[in-house]
């Protein structure tokens, strides 16, 4: 695992996967969102984007582990070399819960998002409503990936977190 993409609905534990992988892999994380979001929500320009993400990868020799929740990197061509594809595909009523639980604590908090937006309650309630869109879409972008990429990448995907961690981590 030197390239690694993580997909999967917010709350899936995309980023608790990444943290461990980067941890016991030595990879760079890239959390996807922290390049993408503005401040107020407002989405970054596709050429800043795709600079700072670029940049931040470094080297084409660099060794990381991003995680994302929709196929936007893999349109824009930017993970080419991605040497291993994880899906966590969890119920999409789990990620809604603890998506919730997490907005509400921000909320309560007033906690600033990589250093950009703060969670209002209308984000809050447009996330839920953008999970239930993205839901299938995620299934369908981790089948093309298997069809694009064939053997030359590692596929995975699990339906909860435990396997995930049993398998990856352990």
């Amino acid at each position: 695992m030197q390239r690694v993409l993580i997909l999967g609905l917010p709350g899936s534990g995309k980023t608790t996967l990444a943290h461990g992988l980067a941890a016991k892999h030595g990879l760079k994380h890239v959390e996807v969102d922290s390049f993408y979001w503005g401040e107020k929500w407002q989405r970054v320009d596709y050429d800043t984007f795709s600079q700072n993400i670029r940049n931040y990868l470094g080297d084409p020799g660099d060794r990381w582990v991003i995680d994302n929740y929709s196929s936007k990197l893999v349109e824009m061509g930017m993970i080419d070399e991605v040497d291993t594809v994880i899906l966590l595909d969890l119920p999409l009523h789990r990620c809604m819960g603890r998506v919730a639980r997490r907005s509400f604590g921000r909320l309560v908090g007033r906690q600033k998002l990589w250093d950009g937006p703060t969670e209002t309650p209308l984000s809050a309630l447009k996330l839920q409503w953008l999970m239930t869109k993205w839901h299938k879409g995620l299934s369908n972008t981790f089948l093309r990936l298997q069809e694009e990429k064939g053997a030359d990448v590692q596929f995975f995907r699990f339906v909860n977190n435990q396997h995930a961690s049993a398998k990856l981590l352990d």
